[in-house]
């Protein structure tokens, strides 16, 4: 789970920020608000699907969205193409390493004996990718797309290196906070530019049939980590990642560093001097660190809890967790109030497409996180599926997600009723799952639970996405991107912290139980810890008590997911509009399309920006 417009440029001058504004193609300025001697007749058409104060949407903080879709039209035919190749390339290393990093990552915390904690891990990890969502969506607007994803790329090496020769868990997760760091780069600025050069009707078709070729990656992957797995070890799996992962996305990034270099020649690049303290007024950097602290004040006390004796009644827990609610309280009405250009802006709220969709998306989120936390571990100890086969099950709903979301929306013109429909097929897959995922279910049952869960989130994800940007003028569309990429990650770190808290408080409990009280502590810490070399032998009356325990705690997982689907089906039937998806590129282009040809026929002119 990728269209052109005006060129214009930013003189950077002493004291001001001039804008040359040339012709408007078939798109339209929307979402523009020109101050030139004639400006009514630009304000006139500026969309009024989205609008905001003017402190909260400059042109200044635009510029670099604005610049990334109006320059389209300097790529050469050639670049082009090869953007589409290096894009599709990077998507398939993308889902191999992704495959291959998350399963090296139960067998890591497994030699380290740390299994335990791979809640916890998660938790913490998506909090890092919440709070740098919309810094890296902002500094691709202001810095480059290529030198953000640049960036982005040069994380994940630094993270599989410390990965590789880490001794300790705090080791391991400081590589994994870095990994995570760069993971929120890639992954909001893939979908940034799918939406830069697509339409409405075509993003969710462009989008799927890009990731199509993510079909393959579970087989490849799986096959890969069973060989690295019982071969040369996790540690040297994040070696060869360390060089694979940026070798693919080299092409991607020479072609991006290729068409700014052609924009440039074609006249339609941004030059711009910004200072830091203007880069943290933008990133909103005041908000971000309110809103960081409170959600991970909120989200760790969560998980941690269980692992104290008194659990919530120890008193660190709700003293941090009412922290956490304070800080967040202080971090909305610093949005509302003092930010200059909000990371979280609160008119975005009004508008049900988005306010809508992002409930959704948390919502998804916590379903699919609690459910896939501890599926590989209890595939391989429940099941005693192999590296390779625990990774296919773990993979199998995102074969059913790209199938299913890959044309019905494109076809349709129209998204309500088909995310409807794949809500309702979402909750008949964890419905599935509550009852075939035991230790006594076949492979086929745990496989076909998965696809059908898949082919339902397939659906909702891709008109997510859609229904949110087409709201808002283009320059917007990085922000909302990100804002949706937080949502579910937001979702990922509670349903992460819910697995977590299920997991740490209830496997020892169930153990002991369907063990019986023969079984020494020592035996219990080890299952607990760790599913290598420390199961009972398979066949054994105690490896099926192990199992069964297993079953257990991911069923409490399962039920969490069925409860967290009947809230999504009321919000998509009844919350969320159902726009039509027309050729432009959201509904402000569409509604100014209509006014194409006298816009072509305004004059150029320069707009003048307070510093």
């Amino acid at each position: 789970m990728l269209p052109s417009g005006t060129k214009y440029q930013l003189l950077h001058t002493a004291g001001s920020q001039d804008v040359a504004l040339g012709p408007s193609d078939s798109f339209g300025l929307s979402g523009i608000d020109v101050i030139a001697d004639n400006d009514t007749e630009l304000r006139d058409r500026k969309s009024k699907t989205f609008s905001e104060d003017d402190d909260d949407l400059e042109l200044q903080e635009m510029a670099g969205a604005e610049k990334s879709h109006l320059d389209a039209t300097a790529w050469s035919s050639t670049t082009r193409r090869h953007f589409i190749i290096g894009l599709v390339i990077m998507i398939v290393v993308g889902g191999l390493e992704g495959s291959m990093a998350g399963s090296f990552s139960t067998y890591a915390l497994s030699g380290l004996n740390k299994l335990s904690e791979e809640g916890t891990l998660d938790v913490a990890s998506s909090v890092i990718s919440v709070v740098l969502k919309l810094p890296f969506a902002k500094a691709s607007d202001v810095l480059g797309r290529a030198e953000t994803y640049a960036f982005a790329v040069s994380l994940y090496v630094v993270a599989y290196i410390v990965e590789t020769f880490a001794g300790s868990f705090n080791t391991f997760a400081l590589g994994a906070a870095v990994y995570t760091a760069g993971a929120a780069g890639t992954h909001v600025l893939t979908f940034v530019l799918i939406a830069d050069f697509t339409s409405m009707r075509n993003r969710g078709l462009a989008a799927n049939a890009f990731f199509l070729p993510s079909l393959l990656t579970p087989a490849v992957s799986g096959i890969l980590v069973d060989k690295v797995v019982n071969g040369i070890g996790w540690r040297w799996g994040y070696a060869l990642l360390a060089i694979f992962y940026p070798a693919g996305a080299c092409f991607l990034v020479m072609t991006l560093f290729r068409r700014q270099r052609e924009a440039r020649k074609a006249g339609a690049v941004v030059k711009k001097k910004i200072s830091f303290r203007d880069f943290a007024l933008q990133v909103d950097l005041g908000g971000l660190v309110l809103l960081t602290l409170g959600l991970a004040m909120v989200l760790v006390p969560i998980t941690l809890s269980s692992k104290s004796s008194g659990h919530w009644k120890t008193g660190w827990v709700p003293a941090l967790f009412v922290l956490g609610i304070t800080l967040l309280l202080c971090g909305w009405q610093y949005e509302r109030r003092i930010a200059r250009h909000p990371a979280v802006p609160g008119s975005y709220f009004k508008l049900p497409a988005i306010a809508a969709t992002l409930s959704v998306a948390i919502l998804d989120a916590i379903g699919y996180t609690v459910t896939h936390t501890y599926l590989f571990p209890w595939s391989v100890a429940a099941h005693d599926l192999s590296p390779r086969d625990a990774t296919y099950l773990k993979h199998a709903s995102g074969v059913g997600q790209v199938i299913l979301g890959l044309a019905l929306m494109h076809r349709m013109r129209a998204y309500k009723w088909l995310a409807v429909f794949g809500s309702i097929v979402r909750l008949i897959g964890y419905g599935l799952m509550t009852r075939l995922r035991t230790n006594n279910s076949t492979l086929f049952e745990l496989f076909i639970g998965q696809i059908i869960q898949g082919a339902g989130s397939g659906i909702i994800e891709t008109t997510m996405i859609v229904a949110s940007q087409i709201v808002v003028p283009h320059a917007d569309v990085a922000r909302i991107t990100a804002m949706i990429a937080m949502s579910l990650h937001l979702g990922g770190g509670i349903g992460s912290a819910i697995a977590g808290g299920i997991y740490t408080s209830s496997f020892k409990d169930r153990l002991r139980f369907r063990l019986g009280s023969g079984v020494g502590e020592d035996v219990i810490e080890s299952v607990y810890d760790s599913i290598t070399g420390t199961l009972p032998e398979w066949g054994s009356v105690q490896r099926v008590a192990v199992n069964a325990a297993y079953s257990d705690v991911i069923g409490y997982m399962t039920w969490v997911a069925l409860v967290m689907c009947f809230p999504v089906v009321f919000l998509l039937a009844f919350v969320m509009p159902n726009n039509k998806l027309g050729d432009g590129k959201d509904l402000a282009s569409e509604k100014t399309a209509v006014d194409a040809d006298e816009l072509n026929d305004v004059p150029l002119r320069t707009a003048q920006i307070a510093a």
